[in-house]
């Protein structure tokens, strides 16, 4: 072997050593942008879920609202009926069919 076989031999395994290295370097990016993709597919599952969650609850809470608002028309449409009522003549509160004075029914 001569100086030109030798040289190109210690070339060639430099580069060959390289190429390993970096083919292994490939591998091992690989390997974690893939687990990265995996967090984040995990990520956007929890978020997902979560955003169905809150839609759900907003909704929940939008009936519960209504239905508070209803409830306290209720009170208040009762609570002005009795007192109009009450403020009636007796012959006009049996007129009307009311038979209540002052919270109390007459018989």
């Amino acid at each position: 072997m001569n100086g030109h076989d030798l040289a190109r031999d210690t070339q060639m395994h430099t580069l060959e050593l390289e190429f390993l290295r970096a083919q292994e370097a490939t591998i091992e990016s690989r390997g974690h942008l893939e687990m990265l993709a995996q967090r984040l597919r995990a990520a956007a599952n929890l978020f997902e879920a979560a955003r169905g969650r809150l839609e759900i609850l907003e909704i929940v809470e939008a009936r519960a609202q209504r239905a508070w608002s209803d409830a306290e028309q209720f009170v208040m449409i009762g609570s002005s009926a009795a007192l109009t009522a009450d403020a009636l003549p007796m012959r006009s509160r049996r007129a009307c069919g009311s038979t209540t004075t002052g919270g109390n029914s007459v018989s």
